[in-house]
């Protein structure tokens, strides 16, 4: 089932009291591990810290691409899981988007990173996390 059926699904299931608690049990795994970042909080707060938490990135990648997790950790070890990891989770997700073909949209110097790096480093960051993103999941 698709993450987003679940965080449906998963408090509906919880509320309605059925006794069936293995299902009850599975929902509420699921719904802790999938975390929605298209909410309007998660959009202020990446509108507000993603930049920085993209200079953050920009200054741990190397010429080669690939990217230093040590300072990236030490900076987001105090985030709140779902707030920060939605910052982290947005910029990553940005980053990791095809590019634009459209001559008109806006030309922006992206990240130049290894993006399967970049994209094991953020699960790293977050193991056992799904991120449903405004980019698309992670």
């Amino acid at each position: 089932m698709k993450a987003k059926t679940w965080l449906v699904l998963a408090p509906l299931l919880l509320v309605l009291g059925c006794d069936c608690s293995g299902v009850k049990k599975e929902a509420k795994a699921i719904a802790s591990d999938v975390i929605d970042c298209t909410t309007e909080n998660a959009r202020t707060l990446t509108d507000q810290f993603g930049p920085l938490v993209d200079e953050l990135l920009r200054h741990a990648t190397g010429a080669d691409g690939k990217i230093d997790w040590a300072p990236v950790k030490d900076a987001t070890r105090s985030f709140a899981l779902a707030s920060g990891g939605c910052v982290v989770g947005n910029v990553v997700a940005r980053a990791l988007a095809p590019k634009s073909t459209d001559p008109d949209a806006p030309q922006v110097s992206g990240l130049e990173v290894d993006q399967a790096q970049l994209l094991s480093g953020f699960r790293a960051l977050y193991p056992g996390k799904k991120f449903v993103t405004t980019s698309g999941p992670l």
